[in-house]
């Protein structure tokens, strides 16, 4: 959502209210139906992510996100 510009918080890989508002605007713009903010399986395709993060498991995003802000800071 970040790099298609409709998400501008940072990223930690959660699905809070700011990331389920972009999800809705990105729907809305992809014409796809527009849910509560959650993940579904069309959504996931048009973003090509895969079946495991629908319905807001995203396992691992988290740690990735703090893996990587550590291998950043490390710079």
């Amino acid at each position: 959502m970040h790099d298609k510009g409709y998400y501008s918080g940072n990223v930690d890989g959660l699905m809070g209210v700011e990331t389920r508002a972009a999800l809705r605007e990105y729907q809305k713009a992809e014409e796809l139906e527009v849910t509560t903010g959650r993940l579904d399986p069309e959504t996931a395709g048009k973003l090509g992510v895969g079946p495991e993060s629908v319905g807001g498991s995203f396992k691992g995003a988290g740690k990735e996100v703090k893996e990587a802000r550590k291998r950043l800071s490390m710079r």
